[in-house]
């Protein structure tokens, strides 16, 4: 029998598609069951089956498909539905083996859900190139059922995203590298630290009306704390939540609770909005103070002196030409009154007594000799309780005319003296009965 092809032939082409639609061919016999095609190379060299590209696509078959090489020499073949499909692997810089995504054999088709039985690794031999998956609306979603791991070093962002819409349910052990136990600030300026074991907050008003003073309050009460800004003072106010202009009680509680100024300013303590009612002054390096000290039933409340001296004297003084007023019932009833003398040398003296002796009224001063005059007001007169007086010392006017102030009284053994006059005394025996 003739051969059908031999080396250098031209019309394989139409000996092939006569062997597919024929049942014999001209000058040779073929079984009407001929099934498949074998090209077989001979041992000096490996058989093949060249397919020369061609300019169009060729015409739709009535059945089965038409393998084909396009002008770009891309391999591939067409079907009876009249659809292409190509293997273009044109592009590939050495050998390149293509299998199938699964076991079965198929292509995956993007227009529907895939299934792989085993592990997938996709590589992209380009340390520029970048995979991306384009998802076909808003809608669409890649998901997963298992973790999404990133092995790249530290030094770049294993992810970044566009969108700032706030993610549900994300669990970060970190934020921007701080974690919950130990977390940067809020904002900017110095960094700071914070633990918390409750913290329940939320601003409830910020506005015009306020000069844009954030307020803290309780959801569903009227109290609240406002922090107030200007240009000269920042302040905490107690307010009401819903109507700032209404003031509230603010408690201040604390196992200890301190307040400083910076520098030599003073500590101001006020009412009315901004009237100063009480004020404590610098004093650098102060070591000793004032204490103040509530009592119990019975006992009175303390205003005193304490500080790290051994001793420590308690002193107060008034400004300008005041006086000194002590009162009992809250303001309403003066009970001492102590004036001002200007260049004033000589002071009042009272001390105490120890068991069986008097407490004393006495003066210093720079003068060596200084009297003590009691003055009752207009025509009243000195009055002393008891039933005697003692004059403690005896004295003895030298003569009549010894110096001595009118009104003066001494005494000794013999005789009571009184001074009637200027250095002027007078005197009168006393004898036992």
């Amino acid at each position: 029998m003739p051969a059908l092809f031999y080396p250098g032939q031209t019309d394989y082409i139409e000996k092939l598609n006569t062997l597919a639609t024929t049942d014999s061919v001209t000058n040779g016999s073929l079984a009407a069951s001929f099934l498949s095609l074998v090209v077989a190379g001979l041992s000096t060299f490996g058989g093949g089956l060249q397919v020369n590209a061609q300019a169009s696509a060729p015409a739709t078959p009535a059945s089965g498909f038409t393998v084909f090489s396009d002008a770009s020499h891309i391999p591939g073949w067409k079907g009876q539905n009249g659809y292409l499909v190509k293997l273009n692997a044109t592009a590939n810089t050495a050998d390149r083996t293509y299998t199938l995504p699964n076991a079965s054999g198929t292509f995956a088709l993007l227009g529907s859900a895939q299934t792989f039985s085993a592990a997938q690794t996709v590589s992209i031999n380009s340390a520029s190139a970048a995979l991306t998956l384009t998802q076909a609306g808003a809608g669409a979603a890649l998901s997963t059922n298992g973790q999404i791991v990133s092995t790249l070093g530290t030094g770049t962002a294993p992810f970044s995203v566009v969108s700032t819409t706030v993610v549900a349910n994300l669990n970060a052990a970190l934020l921007n590298g701080a974690t919950f136990a130990a977390p940067g600030t809020i904002g900017g300026g110095t960094p700071g630290a914070a633990t918390f074991t409750a913290l329940n907050a939320g601003v409830t008003r910020i506005s015009a009306a306020d000069g844009s003073s954030p307020i803290f309050g309780l959801s569903g009460t009227t109290k609240g704390i406002r922090f107030n800004f200007s240009a000269s003072t920042s302040s905490i106010e107690g307010v009401d939540n819903t109507l700032v202009s209404s003031f509230q009680p603010l408690l201040l509680t604390a196992s200890a609770l301190s307040f400083y100024t910076t520098g030599t300013s003073p500590l101001l303590f006020g009412t009315n909005g901004a009237t100063t009612q009480f004020a404590i002054a610098n004093s650098t390096s102060a070591v000793n103070r004032y204490a103040a000290q509530g009592g119990t039933t019975g006992l009175p409340a303390f205003f005193y002196a304490d500080g790290t001296d051994a001793a420590v004297s308690a002193g107060y003084s008034l400004k300008g030409a005041g006086n000194h007023v002590f009162y009992t019932g809250s303001t309403t009833v003066v009970q001492a009154y102590i004036t001002h003398t200007a260049s004033a040398a000589n002071a009042l003296t009272l001390t105490g007594s120890a068991t069986g002796q008097p407490t004393r009224i006495g003066n210093f001063g720079s003068d060596t000799n200084s009297d003590i005059l009691v003055a009752p007001q207009g025509t009243g007169i000195v009055r002393l309780g008891g039933d005697s007086i003692r004059i403690m010392s005896s004295k003895t006017p030298a003569s009549a005319s010894a110096t001595g102030s009118q009104g003066q009284i001494a005494w000794d053994a013999s005789y009571i003296y009184v001074c009637t006059a200027a250095n002027t005394w007078k005197r009168a025996a006393i004898a036992t009965w």
